[in-house]
């Protein structure tokens, strides 16, 4: 048995296409008041935005740190090293607050320095329970490679846009941070 209509809709067609970037679909609903609904390419939706551009950022990231020959670091490590650049030791619960991610996460991420030789644990004395991270003198010595991959990405966005936008988009995307 075939599905029924709402009377006013006599056909329903879809068309698709795309470009490098989007995907575009037009529905004709057949609506006697020829109404018709375009459904915008996936690049207005904000989350989709950052998530390009961060995408973006982690593939500038590794190819730096490749051409630099620290070929088993990730993007996501970047983030602990700039934690321990700005504080010489960090519980691992520290650092999960730091670079919002959870303990697990920062585990796998600190086990991999750890093996590499850029980090080190150490036991806390007054409470076993707790380890403390800290950079050895081979990651300590990354420092100024992390600096000028910032710079890389620094400059790149500021090539875009001005100021004052850069100043409202901070306030934007701060606003939206603090509500997730």
């Amino acid at each position: 048995m075939e599905a029924s209509r709402p009377a006013f809709v006599q056909k329903v067609h879809c068309f698709a296409w795309w470009n490098r970037r989007s995907v575009y679909f037009y529905l004709d609903f057949g609506l006697t008041s020829n109404y018709n609904v375009f459904m915008k390419p996936p690049n207005t939706n904000i989350l989709s935005l950052i998530s390009k551009i961060r995408h973006k950022t982690d593939s500038l990231i590794t190819h730096e740190l490749s051409s630099r020959y620290l070929a088993g670091l990730a993007p996501s490590h970047s983030d602990i090293f700039l934690a321990l650049f700005r504080n010489k030791q960090m519980t691992m619960k520290e650092l999960a607050d730091v670079i919002d991610r959870d303990k697990s996460t920062v585990t796998t991420l600190i086990n991999k320095m750890v093996s590499l030789g850029f980090v080190k644990r150490a036991t806390d004395p007054k409470d076993k329970r707790i380890c403390r991270i800290s950079l050895t003198p081979r990651g300590t010595a990354l420092k100024p490679v992390f600096t000028e991959i910032a710079e890389v990405i620094t400059e790149r966005m500021h090539q875009c846009i001005t100021p004052l936008e850069r100043e409202s988009l901070v306030k934007l995307l701060t606003k939206v941070n603090s509500y997730w």
